[in-house]
This record gives C-alpha cells, sequence and structure tokens, in this order.
C-alpha cells in the first residue's frame, strides 16, 4: 500500500473551475483553477490519475458559475489538423477501450502515416477504416460519454472503429453523442484533434475550416487555445482580403499576433473588429470567395455579426458563399482560429470548436437547418434525454454542398412556442422558431420584387408550459423541406393539436 501524502491549497479562494476523475469505487483525484492577476492559473494534480479496478477513469468538471459545463480536456493533447486526405484510421483497441489512434494520408501518390497517438498493450487489437481517399471525407464523429463505441461519418458512409465487447455499458439511442460539423466539402475539413492518457484514447474531435479561398496549398497557422480577442486586424485590397492577425488580452495587456498572409501591410486598408473581451466571443464565421481570393469575410459574435471586409469589384456570379454558425453559448466552446496563408495573402480561415469529451454529457438541445439561395432544404433535431444528446435523422437531402445554421436552446429552461416562415416558388425561403425566451431566425431569404412575393405564414401556439409542445413533423422530398409543424398538447388532455407550415 502506498503512502499517504497531504495537499493544502489554502487561501485560493478565487475558483474558477475544478476538475475531478472518478471510478467506480470513488475519487480518484482532484485539481483546481484559479483566477490570478486576470489569468487562469493551474493547481497541481491532487491524488492518483490511473484506474485500479477499471480500465478508464470518469472525469467531471465543475465551473463555479450559475450552471454547469465543460472547458477544457484532460491528458496530453494531441491534433492532426489540415491534412489531407485521409486514407486510413487505425484503431487499436482492447476489450474495455480504444487505446490509441492513427492516421493514413496520401502524400504524393504514397500513404503517409502520422504519429500514433495513445497507448499501446502487446494484446491490443487494430481496426483500420478504408476511406476512398479521392472522393471520401471526413464530416462527422459519434460516441458516447464512455467511448465505448467510436463512429466515424463521412460524406459517403458511416464506419464503425470500436464497440465495447467486455461487459458494454446498456446504451439507449438517447445517450449516444454525435458532432455533426454541417461540412459540405473536403476543404471545409480541417484535421481531428483530442487527447490521450496512459490508459488511451480520452477524448476525439475534429476542426472546421469553414471559408476556404480556391487555393489548397500555403503556410498553416494557429491560434489554437487563444480564446479572449479583443481585436481582428483584417488588411485588404479592393479584391480580396491580403493578411489576418489578432489581438489578445494576456495578462491584463494587448497582445498582437503575428500577421497571417502578406507581412508588410503598410500599403493596404486596414479595417479593425472590436470586440468586447469580457463578454464578447466569437460564434461563427461566413465568406465568400472566387478562385484564389477571399473576397468577403464576416466574423459572428455572441453580442453581434462584424463584417469585416467585402468587395465591390466581384460579381456575385462568380462566388461561391459558405456560412458556418456553430450554436456557441459560452466562451470555452470556442478554441481558436487557425487557416493557411502565403506570402502574398490568406488563403482560408477556420475555428476550432469543443470536441467530443469522454465522461462527460453534452448539455444542449440543438435544430440544424441546412440551406441555399432557393430555400431550406433539410432539417434535423437534437434532443436531450437523461443528459445526453440525441441526433434525429436528416429530413431533406444530404446536407452536402449547402450553408448550415445550429439553432442552440437552453434545453433546462427554453422550449418551442411557435413558427414563422415565408414560402416563394415551392421554397421555405424564411424560418424563424419561436420560444419561450427568445426568436431565432435561422434563414431570411430575399427576392427581387419584380418577382412573386413570398407568402407569410406565423404561428403562434399560445403554449406556456414545456409539457404542452409535443414535437416537429413535416413532409420532404429529395429537393427540399416541403413543410414543418409541431403538435400542440394542452394540458390535462391526450389530444393534439397540429400547426402546420406549407
Amino acid at each position: 500500500m502506498g503512502t499517504d501524502r497531504s495537499w493544502d491549497e489554502k487561501g485560493k479562494n478565487m475558483i474558477s473551475n475544478i476538475y475531478g476523475t472518478f471510478d467506480d469505487y470513488g475519487i480518484q483525484s482532484l485539481q483546481f483553477i484559479y483566477f490570478h492577476e486576470g489569468v487562469h492559473v493551474e493547481s497541481e494534480k491532487h491524488g492518483y490519475s490511473g484506474g485500479q479496478h477499471i480500465k478508464r477513469a470518469n472525469h467531471i468538471q465543475v465551473r463555479l458559475e450559475n450552471e454547469e459545463y465543460v472547458t477544457a480536456l484532460s491528458g496530453t493533447k494531441w491534433e492532426e489538423t489540415c491534412r489531407d486526405p485521409i486514407s486510413h484510421i487505425f484503431v487499436t483497441y482492447d476489450s474495455y477501450v480504444v487505446n490509441s489512434i492513427q492516421f493514413g494520408y496520401v502524400e504524393n501518390g504514397a500513404l503517409v502515416l502520422s504519429k500514433k497517438h495513445g497507448s499501446e498493450g502487446p494484446e491490443d487489437s487494430t481496426r483500420i477504416v478504408w476511406l476512398n481517399h479521392e472522393s471520401e471525407y471526413i464530416t462527422g464523429i459519434s460516441g458516447d460519454k464512455y467511448l465505448s463505441f467510436l463512429t466515424f461519418h463521412t460524406n459517403e458512409r458511416k464506419h464503425v472503429a470500436f464497440k465495447k465487447e467486455f461487459n458494454p455499458p446498456k446504451l439507449r439511442p438517447d445517450q449516444t453523442i454525435e458532432i455533426h460539423s454541417g461540412i459540405r466539402d473536403r476543404c471545409e475539413f480541417g484535421g481531428f484533434v483530442g487527447s490521450f492518457d496512459s490508459d488511451g484514447l480520452s477524448s476525439i474531435g475534429l476542426c472546421i475550416r469553414p471559408v476556404p479561398s480556391g487555393e489548397s496549398h500555403g503556410h498553416k497557422w494557429n491560434e489554437q487555445g487563444r480564446n479572449v480577442i479583443s481585436h481582428i486586424f483584417v488588411y485588404f485590397d479592393e479584391t480580396s482580403v491580403i493578411s489576418l492577425s489578432f489581438g489578445f488580452i494576456e495578462n491584463g495587456k494587448l497582445v498582437i499576433s503575428k500577421p497571417y498572409g502578406l507581412s508588410e501591410t503598410y500599403s493596404c486598408s486596414v479595417r479593425i473588429v472590436r470586440l468586447n473581451h469580457e463578454t464578447e466571443f466569437v460564434t461563427g464565421v461566413s465568406g465568400e470567395w472566387s478562385y484564389d481570393f477571399i473576397t468577403s469575410l464576416t466574423f459572428h459574435t455572441n453580442e453581434k455579426v462584424h463584417e469585416a471586409f467585402r468587395s465591390n469589384s466581384v460579381s456575385e456570379e462568380e462566388v461561391n458563399r459558405r456560412e458556418f454558425y456553430s450554436g456557441i453559448h459560452d466562451r470555452c466552446e470556442f478554441g481558436g482560429f487557425f487557416g493557411t496563408s502565403n506570402v502574398s495573402r490568406l488563403l482560408s480561415i477556420g475555428f476550432y470548436t469543443k470536441p467530443v469529451l469522454r465522461g462527460v454529457n453534452t448539455m444542449r438541445r440543438e435544430i440544424i437547418v441546412s440551406y441555399d439561395d432557393s430555400g431550406v432544404r433539410s432539417i434535423q433535431f437534437g434532443y436531450i434525454n437523461n443528459g445526453a444528446l440525441s441526433m434525429s435523422k436528416t429530413f431533406g437531402p444530404s446536407p452536402v454542398g449547402y450553408s448550415s445554421r445550429i439553432v442552440k436552446l437552453k434545453h433546462e429552461s427554453e422550449f418551442v412556442t411557435g413558427l414563422s416562415a415565408e414560402t416563394c416558388n415551392g421554397y421555405i425561403t424564411s424560418l424563424t422558431f419561436h420560444t419561450n425566451l427568445r426568436k431565432h431566425e435561422v434563414v431570411h431569404l430575399t427576392f427581387d420584387s419584380k418577382f412573386q412575393k413570398p407568402q407569410k405564414i406565423e404561428l403562434r401556439s399560445g403554449i406556456l408550459k414545456r409539457c404542452e409542445f409535443g414535437g416537429f413533423f413535416g413532409s420532404f422530398d429529395s429537393l427540399r423541406l416541403i413543410s414543418i409543424g409541431f403538435h400542440v398538447r394542452p394540458v390535462h388532455t391526450d389530444v393534439k393539436i397540429k400547426v402546420e407550415i406549407t
């Protein structure tokens, strides 16, 4: 039996986070995060990080605010960013858990293997996920809070990489966690991130690069983990974005990153996007590109929309538009920016979102809407059941190639009370969800007044309690979402009333 050791965090009372690990027998370790001179300081980890009786330890974090949410990863972090095409994913495992992961890329016609992330034992099994690298790319991940199974989603199919064989947990469908990235094109996939410890793989997530230019080469840059942004400096000429740099608040002082793109920016125009760094954080990016040039760039935050640049020298027929709205509700979910550039201009920009965490329930409720210039194409719903996120199937055509918006509801207090929409030429061209707390406008397309005017429809149910909302229904075909409605279930009766937009 090991020698007991005492620990003391006396006098450190500005606690912002508490990390813990535990198994079926009790708490294994604790660690604290303090606020000191405006920055977070980590304490020593107190306790044992390994598990004696089970292969994996569960992880939990408490954030000392009005609500509880996860803000960090445990274990050693790893990343495989900005590398594609992927042809192989090598997963080693035993009867309990995934122990390691490794990726195979096709570079100059040859297979190149990444570093192996995780631990490996002599009796591990290996499963190889084969991708058709010429046409197939990653679009999502699914698993559960125990990482008792792991599945990779692509634009063509699903690949089950691991499923616990020995004494698997009895998971209901509503306990599955699925990450649907909204990726519509290979160039939007930015790679994988995650963490591992002495027991194996502990988390995995993916990076999204929603605003690519037409060029696939360039220098990779990364500002991962720096999320207290106060300034974004955008340098441009008449046609495109030339360079980009960021201002971060660190130790109470403004720190400017190096420019990504053209380094000599004295001859360029500049627009400075100023964020209220104490309360404002990035939630999305949208932009347009034509050939090798980013011709417009907009940053979306929890407070407003900042259009940083828009070229007036490129016609609408020449540009491609892409939007990504992450639905981030808290600064800790934003993981920083990354992208590519060369010596003359910015080539691409994307951002990290919180990856799947082992041992943590994902607490949110989502509505994912895919659309283009014609109208709404498809819709998908995420529900909270027993503390876990369960995704519905997609109603409508495959979302590949379309823009997407993710509406996240505060599942503990917010519920749908109504819908409003506009329809034109058989398409839903505007769609807004009304809740007991606010309005969520998902899509609103405008058209030339010379053409047919859209028909406006508004449904107000008068719902006052969550139990009165009975769920969504509707219709779709191979091209679009045709209609959407919801059931109203009055209190003290089993009768459901249908209200529908068609």
